[in-house]
C-alpha cells in the first residue's frame, strides 16, 4: 500500500474508531447450523448486511422429497441483535438459459427468529424447528495473516494525538495465544493466553506481565476481541487492560486498535500479512 493510500485508511479509522464500541453487529456471509456441518451437501443460511441494520436471510435447503428449496426474509435488526421476518417461497422466475421473467410470491411458509451473540455466532428458530445454534460458515484460515507478524500500531485516541506507535509481535496457533508489546517509552509487556477463532477475527483472555511494573501500572490480565487483519494489511481490534490498584479497586481500560503490518511498511516489501493458510477448497498435496 502506497503512503497516500496508508494515509486515507489511517484517516477513515481514526474519524470511525474514536467513538465508543458499537454493539456487535452479525457478519454477512453463509451461516450454517450447529451439528450440520460434515463437508457434504446440506443446508444452510445466507445473511446480508450492508454495513447498516437492515438484514436479508436467505435459507437454503429441502423439501420432504428432496427438492432443493430456498426461502427469504427480510427486516431490520431489533437492539442490534435480534431479526425476526416471514421466510416466503417464490415461483415464476426466470430460469437458466430462459427469457426474462417476474417471479412472485408462492407462499410464507412462517417465522424465523435470530438472535445474534457476537458477529459469527447466534441461535435460530425456524418454522416448525425448536431454537438451534449456528455460526458463521469459516472457509479460509487467517491466522497466517496474525501468526508471527509484527505491527506498528495505536490506539484511536493516541492516533488523534498523533502519539508515536508502539510495536507488537503476535503468535496465533494451535489454541494460544502470546503477544510482545513494546512501548514507545522502552517498556515491554508480554501477553498470553487462550486462542479462539471467530469468522474472520481472533478473540482471547489472559495474564499480562510487564518488565517494568511502571509501563501498564496496575495491569495484571487482557481481553482482546475482534483481532484481525484485513486485505490492506490494517490490523483492527478492542483491548481491554484490567487489574486493580493498591486500595484493591477493580481497573477496566477498553481502547480500539488499530496497526499497520510492519512487513509493508515499505512498498516494494513482502505482503506477508496478506497471506492466507488453509483454505476449504485447497486440496493436500
Amino acid at each position: 500500500m502506497n503512503r497516500f493510500a496508508r494515509s486515507a485508511v489511517f484517516s477513515a479509522l481514526v474519524s470511525c474508531l474514536a467513538a465508543p464500541a458499537m454493539a456487535a453487529l452479525p457478519d454477512s456471509g453463509m451461516w450454517t447450523i450447529d451439528g450440520e456441518l460434515n463437508g457434504k451437501p446440506g443446508r444452510g443460511i445466507q445473511i446480508d448486511r450492508q454495513s447498516g441494520l437492515n438484514v436479508i436471510v436467505t435459507y437454503y435447503g429441502y423439501r420432504t422429497d428432496g427438492s432443493a428449496l430456498f426461502l427469504q426474509a427480510a427486516g431490520r435488526l431489533k437492539d442490534e441483535k435480534i431479526f425476526e421476518g416471514e421466510l416466503a417461497e417464490y415461483q415464476g422466475g426466470r430460469v437458466l438459459g430462459g427469457p426474462a421473467q417476474n417471479g412472485e410470491v408462492a407462499q410464507v411458509v412462517g417465522p424465523v427468529r435470530i438472535v445474534f451473540d457476537t458477529e459469527t455466532s447466534a441461535s435460530i428458530t425456524l418454522p416448525g424447528e425448536a431454537t438451534q445454534l449456528m455460526k458463521r460458515f469459516r472457509f479460509e484460515d487467517h491466522l497466517s495473516r496474525l501468526h508471527t507478524k509484527s505491527f506498528s500500531y495505536s490506539t484511536a485516541e493516541e492516533m488523534v494525538r498523533k502519539v508515536t506507535p508502539g510495536t507488537i509481535h503476535i503468535y496465533a496457533k494451535d489454541g494460544i495465544f502470546r503477544m510482545e508489546e513494546e512501548l514507545v517509552n522502552g517498556g515491554s509487556c508480554f501477553y498470553e493466553g487462550g486462542l479462539e477463532v471467530s469468522g474472520q477475527s481472533v478473540n482471547s483472555a489472559g495474564s499480562v506481565t510487564c518488565k517494568d511494573p511502571s509501563t501498564r501500572p496496575n495491569v495484571h490480565s487482557y481481553k482482546v476481541e475482534n483481532l484481525q487483519v484485513d486485505e490492506y494489511g490494517v490490523l483492527t481490534g478492542r483491548f481491554n487492560w484490567s487489574g486493580w490498584d493498591t486500595a484493591g479497586n477493580t481497573l477496566s481500560n477498553t481502547r480500539t486498535v488499530v496497526g499497520i503490518c510492519r512487513s509493508n511498511l515499505e512498498p516494494l516489501g513482502a505482503k506477508a500479512c496478506l497471506e492466507n493458510g488453509h483454505s476449504f477448497y485447497t486440496k493436500p498435496n
